[in-house]
C-alpha cells in the first residue's frame, strides 16, 4: 500500500528552472557584470548568487552612498575602469597559472632528457644553474621564469617515474590493437654487479604501424637460470595484457640460460605455447658467444706476440708514449699514436694491426732512437716483418682475397718462385674450393717407390736429385720429398771426386752466371736446389 502526498503540498521552485537572463542595463545602473554565467559585483568583486533584480539592487545599496554620485559620462567611465580592473586581475591569475604550467612542462622535458642520456638525477641542479646564467645574459627580465623550474634530485626522480608510468599506460592501451608482436631479451650485469633483464617489444597493428619500446628492465637479485627468466617474461606479458597467441618471434643473446635445449628460456617458452595454443615461435639469438670460441681456435700468437711487445714498450712508459706522439707529429703522420691491445675486445684487434702495419717504418725509426733494435727485440725476420702482419691485418680487416694476394706479392716480390703457387691457391679459394690437399697433377706420378729409390741411391751415392728423377721417371720434387720421408741421405759431390771436365763445366757455368747477373738479377730469385 503506497502513501500518496497530499494534494495541497507545494513543489519548491528552482532558480535554474526560471531561466533568468542578465540584462545589460544592470551594468551601468548597479556596477555589475556577468562572467562565466555568474553575476559579479565590480565594486567588491563578490558573486551575486540569485540573478534577480531585487537581489542585485539590494547588493548595490551597500555601495550606493559612494557610487551614486556618478552620473552620465562619469558613470560610464567609472564602469569601464571597474571592468578593466577585473580583467587585469583575471589576466594576472591566468599568467601565474600559465607560468606555473610552463615551468612544470619544462621540468618534465629536462627530466626526460636526463633519463634518455643516462645522466645522474643530481645533474638537474647543475642544468638549472646553467639556465639561470644563460637567462641573466639573454633575457634578464625573465630570470624568474627559469628560477621556477624545479630540477632537484627528488623532483627529477619523480618526473622520470611519472614518464615511465605514462609509457606503461600507453602500451597497455595499445596492446589490444596489436595483431602480432615479438620480444627481445638480454640479460646482463650492471655496474653494481646486479643482474638486469631487459625486455624489448616490437609490434604491428592492422594498419601495419610499427611500435617499438623498451618494455621493462627487470632486476634479478637471485639466480638467472632459464626458469627464472621465463617466469619474469611470462609475468611481464600478463602485466601488459599481451597474449601469447600473438607472439611471433623471440630474440635473445647466446647464453646457455637463453638458448638451452631443454631448460633454456626459449625451450620453456615454446613448451608453454604448445600447451596453450599448440603453436611455435621463431627464435634468433646472438652469435658473439660462438665467435669468441672461434677466435680462441685461431692461433695467431706468433704474429700478435711481438706486436704486443712493441706496443707495450711504447705505451706502458709515459715518456716513450709522449716522445712517440711528438715523433709522429713531426712526420705529419695520420696517426697520433698506438692503441692498447686488449684481448677481450676482439673487434679492436684489426684497428691495432692496421695501425702497426701503417706505422711500421716509424716504429723502427723510433726504436732506433731509443737504442732498441726493433728487429732483434721482437725477433723480426723477413717473413714476420713483411708477410705475417700484412696477412693478419688483411684477415682482421676483412680484405678481399685479391687484395690479400697483392699484399703477399708486394711483401715478397712478384719474381719469386712461390708466386705461381700463391696464384694457384688464390684461384682455388676464389672458386670456393677450400680443400688443402694438393690436386693430382698430370704427367709423371708424384709418388716414388721407396724400394726402387733405395736401390738407385745405393748404386750411385753421388747422384743428384735430377739424375735420380730421370732414372725413376718422376720429378725432382718427388725424389726430395720421398727421401725426407724415409730419412734417406746420399753423399754430396766432393771436389776430389770431380773430373777435370766437371770442374771446367762448373767454372764456365759460374762465369756465364756472373755475366748474366747485372742485367737480369737472377741471384735475387728464390731458386731450388736443382737450379743451384
Amino acid at each position: 500500500m503506497s502513501i500518496s502526498k497530499p494534494s495541497g503540498s507545494k513543489i519548491k521552485r528552482k532558480i535554474a528552472d526560471e531561466h533568468r537572463i542578465f540584462q545589460v542595463k544592470w551594468e551601468l545602473e548597479y556596477f555589475c557584470c556577468e562572467i562565466k554565467d555568474k553575476i559579479i559585483c565590480l565594486i567588491c568583486n563578490n558573486t551575486i548568487n540569485v540573478p534577480k533584480l531585487y537581489n542585485i539592487k539590494r547588493h548595490y545599496e551597500q555601495h550606493k552612498s559612494k557610487y551614486n554620485n556618478y552620473e552620465g559620462l562619469m558613470r560610464e567611465e567609472k564602469l569601464k575602469e571597474l571592468k578593466l580592473g577585473v580583467k587585469k586581475q583575471q589576466s594576472m591569475f591566468s599568467k601565474v597559472l600559465q607560468e606555473s604550467e610552463a615551468a612544470v612542462h619544462a621540468s618534465y622535458v629536462l627530466s626526460e632528457l636526463i633519463a634518455k642520456h643516462s645522466k645522474p638525477f643530481t645533474d638537474g641542479d647543475f642544468i638549472k644553474e646553467c639556465l639561470m646564467k644563460a637567462g641573466e645574459i639573454v633575457c634578464p627580465g625573465n630570470v624568474k621564469a627559469f628560477q621556477s623550474i624545479s630540477l632537484s634530485r627528488n623532483t627529477v626522480a619523480e618526473r622520470v617515474t611519472d614518464l615511465a608510468a605514462n609509457l606503461s599506460d600507453q602500451i597497455k592501451a595499445k596492446s589490444s590493437s596489436f595483431e602480432s608482436f615479438s620480444i627481445a631479451c638480454d640479460e646482463s650485469t650492471d655496474i653494481s654487479g646486479k643482474a638486469q633483464l631487459a625486455v624489448f617489444l616490437r609490434s604491428c597493428d592492422k594498419n601495419f604501424n610499427i611500435f617499438e619500446e623498451l618494455l621493462e628492465l627487470i632486476p634479478m637479485p637471485g639466480t638467472t637460470t632459464g626458469e627464472d627468466i621465463f617466469t619474469c617474461v611470462f609475468g611481464l606479458l600478463q602485466k601488459y595484457n599481451l597474449p601469447l597467441a600473438k607472439l611471433n618471434s623471440v630474440a635473445t643473446d647466446g647464453a646457455p640460460s637463453m638458448t638451452g635445449k631443454n631448460k633454456g628460456f626459449v625451450a620453456l617458452l615454446r613448451k608453454k605455447l604448445s600447451e596453450i595454443h599448440g603453436s611455435n615461435i621463431h627464435h634468433m639469438h646472438c652469435i658473439i658467444h660462438q665467435e669468441v670460441l672461434c677466435t680462441k681456435v685461431i692461433n695467431m700468437e706468433n704474429v700478435l706476440s711481438y706486436i704486443k711487445k712493441v706496443i707495450n714498450f711504447i705505451r706502458s712508459r709515459g715518456l716513450n708514449q709522449r716522445q712517440f706522439t711528438a715523433f709522429l707529429s713531426e712526420l705529419d703522420s695520420e696517426y697520433s699514436g698506438l692503441s692498447y691491445y686488449t684481448e677481450v675486445r676482439w673487434l679492436s684487434c684489426s684497428k691495432i694491426l692496421k695501425q702497426f702495419w701503417d706505422l711500421k717504418e716509424e716504429i723502427c725509426q723510433f726504436l732506433k732512437t731509443k737504442n732498441q733494435d726493433g728487429r732483434k727485440r721482437v725477433k723480426w725476420n723477413y717473413h714476420a716483418t713483411r708477410l705475417e702482419p700484412s696477412f693478419t691485418c688483411s684477415f682482421f680487416c676483412k680484405i678481399s682475397s685479391t687484395e690479400c694476394l697483392q699484399i703477399t706479392c708486394t711483401a715478397f716480390g712478384t719474381n719469386v718462385a712461390s708466386y705461381d703457387t700463391v696464384k694457384v691457391w688464390h684461384r682455388k679459394f676464389e672458386n670456393k674450393d677450400y680443400d688443402i690437399q694438393e690436386a693430382e697433377r698430370s704427367g709423371r706420378p708424384p709418388d716414388v717407390d721407396e724400394a726402387s729409390l733405395r736401390e738407385v741411391v745405393e748404386e750411385d751415392q753421388y747422384a743428384t736429385t735430377r739424375e735420380l728423377a730421370k732414372k725413376l721417371d718422376t720429378s725432382s720434387m718427388s725424389i726430395s720429398r720421398t727421401m725426407q720421408r724415409i730419412n734417406l741421405t746420399y753423399n754430396s759431390i766432393s771436389a776430389c771426386r770431380m773430373t777435370q771436365a766437371d770442374k771446367e763445366r762448373r767454372v764456365r757455368t759460374s762465369t756465364n752466371l756472373l755475366e748474366y747477373e747485372p742485367k737480369n738479377k737472377i741471384l735475387d730469385w728464390t731458386v731450388t736446389c736443382d737450379q743451384k
